[in-house]
């Protein structure tokens, strides 16, 4: 199992989080995106903040679960700001 992160905007260190399951021949046999697939400066967005990657996986059978540190876009009298939190998915 293996969480992958990718960039989701141009000069942006803000990410999305993947969970990935390989199988023993190393072929990937599971995998979803556990964040928004949304732009960073959408509002809403869900995404990792470049300094936010922790996370803990949690599984059983073909179940599984992952709680991280996140960060969400809302609307603010200036504009769109990044809040941190945490996310369950």
């Amino acid at each position: 199992m293996t969480l992958r992160r990718q960039r989701v905007a141009t000069r942006s260190w803000c990410n999305s989080m993947e969970l990935v399951r390989f199988d023993d021949a190393g072929d990937v046999s599971m995998s979803a995106t556990l964040t928004d697939k949304r732009l960073v400066n959408e509002e809403g967005a869900l995404f990792i903040w470049w300094f936010e990657h922790t996370a803990r996986l949690a599984w059983g059978d073909d179940t599984y679960g992952a709680y991280f540190r996140s960060a969400r876009t809302i609307p603010q009298p200036v504009g769109l700001t990044p809040r941190p939190g945490d996310a369950l998915r």
